[in-house]
């Protein structure tokens, strides 16, 4: 089942949607909102793989909104204005679909969200201990990331940033995905907004941690110290 959420602030859209949903064998409606950050909560909270999402939203832009997804699910924008498709295009949205939506087009929009979804895990499914793939520019480009030449993740607004030894790659995730996708054996969260590879760290200072050659200080704060701390004790001689 493709679990799929609606985000538009027209009731009557939302109403028309659904019954689209429920009408498809393959689709699971898991929400609905008419507000866009109420929206982007529930896609934190039901972690659908497909939202259904207008563009011209009171609170704010579906655009940014999409931004703000990145690689939390796919997006098909569902509008009245065709003048943002090849802005559509550009963040790699599945489908555009101008209202009023019919059935048959709607029909069609899932057949490619279903190809798209089932490449997506195809791609999680090859993803070893060794390395990520992760969703970095536009155009459905994606990345790999050597994990034995990753040093530390930092969240930076909408995105997360992974230095490695050969440079930055920034990618569209939050930092709480990238952590479920990392062998724990390996790296750590070490604050709200970063993760670190054990093997880069040279010392701790206080409330920081000095990576090795870089010299580089990320700040260790809170119960994450103390679990970093357990976690070295093994190692201290």
């Amino acid at each position: 089942m493709i679990k799929c959420l609606v985000i538009d602030d027209e009731p009557s859209a939302i109403e028309s949607l659904t019954r689209h949903i429920l009408r498809c064998p393959i689709l699971e409606l898991v929400g609905a909102s008419t507000d866009g950050i109420r929206g982007l909560e529930l896609v934190n909270l039901m972690k659908p793989n497909l939202v259904f999402l207008d563009i011209e939203l009171q609170e704010v832009n579906g655009l940014d909104l999409t931004r703000w997804i990145g690689n939390a699910a796919r997006v098909i924008f569902c509008t009245a204005h065709a003048g943002y498709a090849v802005t559509g295009y550009e963040l790699d949205v599945v489908d555009y679909l101008l209202k009023p939506v019919e059935y048959d087009r709607f029909s069609e929009a899932i057949v490619r969200a279903n190809t798209i979804l089932a490449r997506d895990r195809q791609m999680l499914d090859r993803e070893t201990s060794d390395f990520l793939f992760v969703k970095a520019g536009t155009r459905g480009k994606r990345i790999r990331v050597d994990l034995a030449d990753l040093i530390f993740i930092e969240a930076k607004n909408n995105y997360v940033s992974f230095q490695t030894g050969s440079g930055k790659v920034l990618a569209h995730l939050s930092l709480k995905e990238v952590e479920h996708r990392l062998p724990a054996e390996n790296f750590m969260r070490v604050q709200k907004s970063y993760i670190v590879a054990i093997s880069q760290v040279a010392s701790m200072e206080n409330n920081e941690l000095v990576l090795k050659k870089s010299g580089i200080r990320i700040p260790i704060s809170g119960i994450y110290k103390e679990q970093f701390l357990e976690r070295m004790k093994a190692r201290v001689v």
